[in-house]
């Protein structure tokens, strides 16, 4: 299945990678944390918002990786502007539309 990719802010990304960053914005701490039993497309979804800089996984003092991830400074500073923020709003919506369907 091929995955809609949407250009936000010079980024591309599919509508799962902007679902799991929505739900990070929402998030008090801006972080999410991911259980065992997670679904095959959140962990890629988690790791392409790495990859774009956008997140980073949380690692213990002992330099163990959690299953938690934070937006990065750069993250926040993308998902500021106006713009992205609408965009980012538009795809989720558009995103629902089909899921719905």
């Amino acid at each position: 299945m091929t995955e809609t990719l949407f250009n936000i802010g010079d980024m591309m990304l599919s509508s799962n990678d902007i679902r799991i960053f929505a739900m990070m914005m929402s998030d008090p701490e801006r972080s999410y944390q991911s259980a065992e039993t997670e679904q095959p497309w959140v962990r890629r979804a988690l790791d392409m918002l790495v990859i774009a800089g956008l997140a980073s996984r949380t690692a213990n003092a002992d330099g163990k990786w959690l299953n938690e991830w934070q937006i990065t400074d750069e993250g926040d500073d993308w998902a500021s502007d106006p713009q992205v923020q609408a965009d980012i709003s538009l795809a989720n919506s558009a995103s629902e539309m089909f899921v719905d369907a």
